[in-house]
């Protein structure tokens, strides 16, 4: 986090690590669609800072 000379702050960056279980094989790039999509509309997503993705599928 950066503070701000009034005491205030903002995140800079911060890192997500999700895990994903797919048992079905045939559904392997369907998580993939979803998340893309889920990028676009995301708020958090589009802030302008860095996020760092570590998806385990």
């Amino acid at each position: 986090m950066e503070e701000s000379s009034n005491g205030s702050g903002h995140f800079t960056t911060f890192t997500l690590h999700p895990v994903v279980t797919i048992s079905d094989q045939s559904m392997i790039e369907k998580p993939n669609e979803l998340h893309e999509k889920a990028n676009q509309l995301c708020f958090i997503a589009n802030l302008k800072f860095v996020i760092d993705r570590f998806t385990k599928l």
